[in-house]
C-alpha cells in the first residue's frame, strides 16, 4: 500500500461496515521481540466519516480498494 491508496479496515467489514479511507503515509516499524517478524508497516489513514478521523493502522489489518497512480 501506499499514499493515496483507498483501504478498507478489515474489522469494520468483519462487524458489516464499510467505510473507505485514504493512506496518507506509510512508515516500517520495529515490532515487538516476540513476533514472528522484525518489521512491519504501519499505515496512516484518513476516513470518510463526518469528522474524517485519523490514524495509524497495520498493514494486516487493511484491504486495499484502489491503488493510486
Amino acid at each position: 500500500m501506499k499514499r493515496g491508496d483507498l483501504v478498507f479496515a478489515l474489522y469494520d467489514e468483519q462487524r458489516g461496515m464499510k467505510c473507505i479511507g485514504l493512506v496518507l503515509e506509510t512508515r516500517r516499524a520495529e515490532v515487538r521481540k516476540y513476533s514472528k517478524t522484525d518489521t512491519q508497516i504501519d499505515i496512516k489513514v484518513m476516513w470518510s466519516s463526518p469528522h474524517s478521523p485519523i490514524g495509524w493502522w497495520r498493514e494486516d489489518q487493511l484491504r486495499l480498494a484502489s491503488e493510486s497512480r
